[in-house]
């Protein structure tokens, strides 16, 4: 199901995830104000292309997703307990489209 033409984001986070892998989490409003999650990954190939791949979250999916998604993210740093994850921690930028608005927001 494409709602390409029927929504727009009202809300988009941007997490930079190294050289050549960037994050965006967007919620998409569709012309009847219900919304959803839009998750994306885009990779910087060789080539000078970039490849996108995008997961959609629905609002009756969302609570389920996110629990899932800790508990899978906890057990991944079980997993590896002598890793240094905040090694890698970055600020994160969170835009606001109808206003403009470009905030950066940290762990």
């Amino acid at each position: 199901m494409s709602f390409k033409n029927n929504t727009e984001s009202v809300l988009t986070y941007k997490v930079e995830g190294g050289k050549k892998r960037t994050y965006y989490m967007d919620v998409k409003q569709t012309k009847s104000t219900d919304h959803y999650l839009v998750l994306t990954e885009c990779v910087k190939k060789l080539d000078g292309t970039t490849e996108r791949h995008k997961i959609f979250i629905y609002k009756e999916d969302l609570n389920k997703f996110l629990k899932a998604l800790q508990q899978a993210g906890d057990g991944m740093k079980n997993l590896m307990p002598d890793y240094d994850f905040s090694g890698f921690d970055k600020p994160y930028k969170e835009f606001r489209p109808e206003s403009g608005e470009n905030t950066e927001m940290s762990w």
